[in-house]
């Protein structure tokens, strides 16, 4: 406890002043750029890719205008959701809550499971609010993720009793291990205020005070938004599937692509390699019903470029702009 208070202490102390604040957004910057170029680069099938799209007709372009219609509805169900968990602390309007989010993809993109995006965040906070930015962005992750565990967890159970032939051996315990995980989470998460209102954190934190006079009703409705957000990225995969022609029917998709996050979510990686990682669990979840593996890989990695490389070129350009 001790040493991550130092940590955090450090890391404000960096912030704060004007020279090291800026050269840490170029690195931001350049880092993030730099492996979407990368990434650009070195993808091996491309031939693969182009002959799949001359396969595509023109009846399923509007399933690609869905998924770029659903992006804005995406960040800015975050970016309310944000507004919402720091209000206690700081009032901020749905455009600055909006320009934070989108710096938080930039700070998130090239560190483990995006676990870095509090630093982009928190900049659009007040210098003395920076420190409860970083328990709000934990929190805010954390609630998504019990989503994902929420629905994905029975969507699995049930995709494997459907396909029996395909369970292996190790699932039941990968599955105990995220259900466990997720028990904690929300059992965390509800009991965060209560333990926000401790004398002694209070005197050694007084930045918790404000998380202390969270309600459950609060609580709830932040989680509420967070199983809307999942709604909106789940159906972006789905139309993302149907417009590459993926054979797969609604009850089909409803198993294997909560199914797919799950993995996802619960695999460590690094977010530019979320492309890879997600390419490759929706070729091994959603072809257990759809046989097109080249074509469900391409478009979860596609899936990936829109909700991840598009909000990251904006968030880079939004911090970039930023004077502080």
């Amino acid at each position: 406890m001790i040493e991550l208070r130092s940590v955090i202490k450090q890391f404000i102390k960096v912030l704060r002043q004007q020279y090291l604040r800026k050269l840490l957004l170029w690195i931001f910057a350049l880092a993030s750029y730099g492996y979407l170029i990368y990434i650009l680069l070195y993808h091996q099938n491309y031939n693969e890719l182009f002959f799949q799209f001359k396969q595509i007709s023109w009846q399923q372009y509007p399933w690609l205008l869905l998924v770029f219609g659903l992006l804005p509805a995406n960040i800015l169900t975050e970016s309310i959701k944000w507004k919402q968990l720091i209000s206690g602390t700081e009032k901020l309007s749905i455009g600055q809550s909006l320009k934070s989010v989108l710096a938080g993809f930039s700070s998130g993109f090239f560190t483990p499971n995006r676990s870095g995006e509090f630093a982009g965040r928190i900049l659009f906070l007040k210098d003395g609010h920076r420190k409860a930015g970083i328990v709000y962005s934990f929190i805010n992750s954390l609630t998504q993720n019990f989503v994902m565990a929420l629905v994905g967890i029975p969507a699995t159970v049930l995709l494997f009793s459907v396909k029996a032939n395909n369970t292996q051996v190790l699932l039941p315990k990968y599955l105990i291990c995220v259900g466990f995980l997720a028990v904690l989470m929300i059992v965390f998460y509800f009991s965060f205020p209560a333990i926000a209102r401790n004398k002694k954190l209070n005197n050694r934190f007084s930045f918790l005070q404000d998380i202390g006079t969270y309600n459950i009703s609060k609580l709830l409705q932040i989680l509420a938004i967070s199983l809307f957000r999942y709604l909106i990225f789940t159906t972006q995969m789905f139309a993302m599937l149907l417009f590459w022609g993926i054979d797969i029917n609604l009850w089909q998709a409803a198993l294997a692509i909560p199914t797919t996050y799950l993995f996802v979510t619960f695999t460590p990686s690094l977010a530019f390699a979320e492309a890879a990682v997600r390419g490759s669990y929706a070729a091994i979840f959603i072809g257990i019903f759809a046989h097109q593996p080249a074509a469900v890989a391409f478009a979860g990695m596609c899936l990936w470029a829109v909700n991840s490389g598009i909000p990251v070129i904006v968030g880079n350009a939004i911090v970039g702009l930023k004077r502080i």
